[in-house]
């Protein structure tokens, strides 16, 4: 005797598969804006990209931009945190898991994490040069402007921290001014490269065996 499965299986019986929660819509809206603003903003400037160009890219109404963020420098300022939160997360991890390395290991490790950041994301590259000409032409007056520099801060004080507190301080590097001068060193050596052109994936392994080098020069330069 043959049985139709079907006919066997009441409503009652009838195992449903809960559906997944689908991301609400304005999350979604919100990181499509984000990510059609940090496009536009890279390709435009802050000035040239408009709150209208930036709904049609990213799909939604062109009033909705304007509706999340109330006005475009709100939105900008929101493109440039959110750039620094993914970049800070990543030097975070990199830190964290350094703990009892030399400080070469540590300033090293770091240059590969920021140079695979860059890599990865060179519409950010074009975001901190209109940064740097906003802050320029503005005096700083936005304080959009300012968020680079406070990324900046806030792993220099953790860097100077591990640095010349760790029991493996062998590279010469004596307070936090040096600390200074040799991360600023190395953001400028892994970021202008970027900004001249885009690398292929071998040439950003040389790039970083380069740079490797430099920081291994500049933390024995602070000996002498």
């Amino acid at each position: 005797m043959h049985y139709n499965p079907v006919s066997l299986l009441n409503d009652k019986q009838v195992m449903v598969q809960p559906e997944l929660k689908p991301l609400r819509s304005a999350e979604r809206s919100r990181a499509a804006i984000l990510k059609a603003g940090e496009e536009l903003f890279a390709e435009l400037g802050p000035d040239g990209a408009s709150l209208a160009e930036i709904g049609e890219r990213a799909g939604v109404s062109r009033g909705l931009p304007s509706y999340l963020f109330s006005n475009k420098d709100k939105l900008y300022r929101a493109v440039l945190e959110e750039a620094a939160t993914d970049l800070r997360s990543a030097l975070s991890k990199v830190i964290e898991s350094s703990e009892g390395s030399a400080p070469f290991e540590v300033l090293a490790k770091l240059t590969d994490c920021y140079i695979d950041y860059l890599a990865a994301h060179p519409s950010v590259i074009r975001l901190l040069q209109w940064n740097a000409l906003e802050n320029a032409s503005r005096n700083g007056a936005s304080s959009a402007t300012h968020i680079p520099k406070q990324l900046f801060d806030e792993v220099l004080a953790t860097l100077a921290k591990r640095i010349l507190s760790g029991s493996h301080n062998g590279s010469g590097v004596r307070n936090s001014a040096e600390v200074y001068d040799v991360l600023l060193s190395v953001v400028s050596v892994c970021l202008y490269p970027f900004q001249v052109r885009q690398f292929e994936p071998a040439e950003i392994k040389r790039r970083k065996k380069h740079v490797r080098t430099l920081v291994m020069l500049l933390s024995r330069a602070e000996d002498e």
